[in-house]
């Protein structure tokens, strides 16, 4: 009895101390990127719009070379050795960052039902909380590696394998379907599988582009078209048909359709150039970079069938441009512009005619794969992650702090920064205070907008950031019910701010002693009387 009676008043200890506090904010992104190439069918386009000069936002230093992100619910999503990171779309300020997986990871998360998919080189198929990046499952799936991007269609994953294998597994648990979702390749998968409809694209080293079937308990082959050398290059689906580039000794793009596997036209080059970046189709246009080549193209989509062009031939070429640098990365377009790099240069080109918009320079290392979303571009250059483009909206959170039982309150914070998860209102029925911390760009005015509830926290109020007075406090804003604060401060890492007031509410509220003292009351009578009988 005494030791349930410790656990009880230790109990009501706790719900008189507790502080709640639930947050939600994080900027509302209105044209994400789920997952690579933008999309199942691997269009690499959206509807964003994109920068128009070479102007970075903010970059954030990893500690090992940054993959290629996707940007999703206000996060840009990344690996990064053998972590995942989310950081802050606005800032680049980290939000969270995965366990150590045993391996690298590999390829470009993909985002569905709330949760973040990636493969990695020990073979493993592992799923995230997209909020937390908290570990929910793993998939063990190859001797080998998964080195392909995922493609999470219907409640399953799938991704290839380097020992043979697509497979498809339960996207909520990891667990095989059963029968076992498994098709057997002539050779290692790096292709990312494409999707449309039941119909599910990849290519192998074997030398081949497969089609499946995958809307039976098993996959069934459709069709394969051999193209004689490894097939790497991740196919896109568009308007009928199947686009995607070879390593071969003809080096060229082909198309096929897409329901047939049929031959439908080819596009060759004329230099020994491997062609195993996938293509960007928007608008009747297909855009695409050899990737051991030095140039970037766009051909007209819908020409005749059953013609094998010749890289000079005009019934195909709109385009087609030299860059200053070899071995360009795959392009996306987007807004009326074509985005790529190459070694040290990030290219903007006008997809009218291929001429440079304008283009950015890395100076210590190459870029990677570029990303637009929420009109910014997102890119890796070995361990940075770059934004590129115009000052996001400031944001704002909703705080509900409950400082003690029976009063809940909501705290208004209007910021261009990244807060910490919680409001701290441990001080306020002591102290009269409550505080929070804040990161943002570098060198940037930071800020805060705050709107507290008189009841809980009264004036005049003192602000402070990390000690001292803001730059700027503007007169207090108060309705009689709610206070508005507004002051500004520069970035220069983390910075506490503290809000100072003059009255708050009372620690233990006229509304509740009664029925407290009537629980204590209670116990003790129930005590003394199991001591009474022993």
């Amino acid at each position: 009895m005494k030791k349930r009676f410790v656990i009880m008043f230790v109990a009501v200890l706790f719900a008189l101390a507790i502080t709640c506090s639930s947050v939600f904010g994080l900027y509302e992104t209105t044209h994400p990127c789920l997952m690579y190439r933008y999309d199942l069918a691997r269009t690499g386009t959206t509807t964003s719009t994109a920068p128009n000069n070479n102007q970075t936002l903010w970059s954030h230093t990893s500690t090992s070379t940054v993959g290629t992100p996707i940007i999703v619910e206000g996060e840009v999503v990344f690996i990064a050795g053998n972590k995942v990171y989310a950081v802050d779309e606005t800032t680049g300020v980290k939000l969270w960052e995965s366990i150590a997986f045993p391996s690298s990871l590999r390829g470009v998360p993909a985002f569905a039902y709330g949760r973040i998919y990636v493969g990695s080189y020990g073979g493993y198929m592992y799923c995230l909380n997209a909020t937390t990046g908290g570990k929910l499952w793993e998939y063990d799936a190859s001797t080998g590696h998964v080195e392909t991007s995922p493609a999470v269609s219907d409640g399953r994953v799938f991704f290839g394998t380097t020992d043979n294998y697509l497979y498809a597994i339960n996207a909520t648990n990891g667990l095989a379907l059963s029968p076992v979702w498994r098709y057997t390749a002539g050779g290692s998968i790096y292709s990312a599988p494409t999707i449309d409809g039941d119909f599910i694209y990849f290519g192998c080293d074997d030398g081949k582009l497969y089609a499946l079937n995958k809307s039976g308990t098993l996959p069934s082959l459709k069709w394969v078209y051999n193209t004689g050398y490894r097939v790497r290059c991740t196919p896109t689906v568009y308007n009928g048909m199947v686009l995607f580039g070879t390593y071969s000794n003809r080096h060229m793009l082909i198309a096929l359709n897409k329901t047939t596997g049929t031959w439908m036209w080819a596009y060759e080059l004329a230099n020994s150039w491997n062609i195993e970046n996938p293509v960007a189709v928007d608008n009747d246009m297909i855009y695409f970079a050899p990737s051991s080549g030095n140039k970037a193209y766009a051909l007209y989509a819908d020409v005749t069938p059953g013609s094998n062009y010749t890289e000079t031939d005009a019934t195909i070429r709109k385009w087609s441009v030299t860059l200053d640098n070899w071995n360009p990365i795959e392009p996306v377009v987007v807004d009326g512009k074509v985005f790529l790099s190459a070694y040290y240069t990030l290219y903007a080109l006008d997809v009218s005619d291929g001429h440079r918009l304008w283009t950015y320079t890395f100076t210590s290392s190459y870029g990677g794969n570029p990303i637009v979303a929420d009109g910014h571009l997102f890119i890796s250059s070995s361990t940075k992650l770059w934004c590129f483009g115009e000052t996001y909206p400031p944001i704002t959170y909703y705080y509900t702090v409950t400082p003690v039982p029976g009063h809940t309150y909501t705290v208004k914070l209007v910021i261009n920064a990244t807060p910490s998860s919680e409001l701290d209102t441990s001080g306020l029925t002591d102290l009269h205070t409550i505080s929070y911390t804040l990161q943002g760009i570098p060198e940037t005015t930071g800020m805060s907008n705050i709107t507290i509830p008189n009841e809980m926290l009264g004036g005049p109020y003192t602000i402070t950031v990390d000690g001292g007075l803001p730059q700027y406090e503007a007169t207090p804003d108060d309705n009689g019910t709610h206070t508005t604060l507004y002051f500004t401060y520069l970035h220069t890492g983390t910075h506490t701010v503290e809000i100072i007031g003059t009255t708050s509410i009372p620690e233990f509220p006229t509304a509740i002693i009664l029925p407290l003292l009537m629980t204590f009351s209670i116990i003790a009578i129930a005590l003394k009387r199991k001591l009474l009988k022993i």
